[in-house]
């Protein structure tokens, strides 16, 4: 895609960037992992400077409402999440995905929609401690899309976005769908699990699943990726998906 170029302008700006440098800017999202995003994103410095995003064309006002009248759900659903996929990672997934579709195509309120409710599932398995993928998550996101004024076919698409988004090619059956939408928001999501944020969400996944940070004890032995299967180490889990993305 066309914004890979951008990737590597941002790769080679961080690779100038000393150790004080780069923990420095850690903590601003927008400025080290999405330079090539618009300028009212780059200079958000603030929770509320950030929502201004919305505000860009990136949204129209139609679009603004009803992003922020899921966010007052999904900040309760969210407000206790602590391995990496919190209310912030979805944001940076909603500018990730419309930073991807301006150049891209695709229908920007299903993208902005799916970004913003990707991750339902991952409150369902805190709630019940067992393994829960998307598409059995789409019950719970329907029961939210429903309070909305959008169309059945708009529905219709954010759930076959939200539950397709977490297929790879290195995973045992591949990637089976093609949809600009769907495509969109898997990158979008990727994206966020790359660069000091991905690292640093990669140790919040394996502290807050009790997964060791390292077991030099364990070979390397896995082929292909399965979200149900945890890694026996944080460091692991580098090899079997991130470091492949």
């Amino acid at each position: 895609m066309r914004w890979m170029l951008s990737l590597k302008r941002m790769a080679s700006t961080t690779k100038s960037l000393s150790a004080k440098e780069l923990a420095g800017r850690a903590f601003t999202p927008p400025q080290i992992l999405y330079p090539f995003a618009k300028p009212a994103c780059r200079q958000a410095k603030t929770e509320k400077e950030t929502l201004k995003i919305f505000n860009t064309p990136h949204l129209n006002i139609a679009m603004e409402e009803i992003i922020q009248q899921l966010e007052n759900e999904i900040k309760i659903l969210f407000h206790e999440e602590s391995s990496g996929h919190d209310i912030y990672h979805l944001k940076r997934t909603l500018n990730n995905a419309l930073t991807i579709q301006e150049k891209e195509g695709g229908d920007r309120v299903v993208i902005a929609i799916s970004a913003f409710l990707h991750d339902i599932h991952r409150i369902i398995q805190n709630e019940t401690g067992k393994f829960c993928s998307p598409k059995d998550s789409l019950p719970k996101i329907k029961e939210i899309l429903d309070k909305t004024e959008l169309t059945a076919e708009q529905k219709e698409k954010i759930l076959h976005c939200i539950e397709y988004h977490e297929e790879y090619n290195f995973s045992g059956t591949g990637k089976t769908v093609n949809d600009i939408e769907t495509l969109v928001l898997q990158d979008a999501d990727n994206l966020d699990a790359m660069g000091a944020i991905g690292i640093g969400r990669t140790f919040s996944f394996g502290g807050a699943n009790k997964v060791a940070m390292w077991n030099p004890e364990k070979p390397f032995i896995r082929d292909s990726f399965d979200e149900s299967e945890k890694d026996v180490s944080t460091v692991h889990h580098f090899y079997s998906k991130l470091l492949k993305l």
